[in-house]
């Protein structure tokens, strides 16, 4: 809604009518909204949800790291990648591939020098030997529970 000088102005005379509201500040031009109250932020954020003003945003508090996301992201791919192969091929395996196959390359092309197919190589066969100890200990997992 940002630049939408409408919105905002309505938006200022919802909120300076609910309850332990002071004052109310917006600008249109970016987006914002500056509220000083004496009350729940919480009872806040419904009113504007329920009223289909806005959803509140936390600062960040309570959101997963990065990392976090991108292991969800990898283990939502590989979840899907072995439904899609019966369980056949994950995405470890296919990495294994691709980095060996990116070394063999490399090496055929003559390039013995150059770091990348030996590193290639070893980050795939490490792979490779992760998910592999990972499958053992999640099966053993599964036999203890099953």
């Amino acid at each position: 809604m940002r630049g939408d000088a409408g919105y905002f102005a309505a938006l200022e005379k919802a909120l300076a009518g609910l309850a332990g509201v002071e004052r109310v500040r917006t600008r249109p031009g970016t987006g914002s909204v500056l509220l000083f109250h004496r009350s729940d932020p919480a009872g806040i954020a419904t009113f504007a949800e329920d009223g289909g003003l806005f959803l509140l945003r936390g600062n960040g508090e309570g959101r997963p790291p990065l990392r976090t996301a991108i292991q969800s992201a990898f283990r939502a791919l590989d979840r899907r990648t072995r439904q899609a192969t019966r369980g056949e091929i994950d995405v470890p395996t296919i990495a294994f591939c691709i980095l060996v196959g990116l070394s063999l390359y490399q090496i055929a092309r003559g390039n013995f020098v150059a770091p990348a197919w030996y590193t290639s190589l070893w980050y795939g066969v490490s792979i490779f030997q992760r998910s592999s100890e990972q499958s053992v200990h999640h099966a053993e997992g599964e036999n203890d529970h099953g």
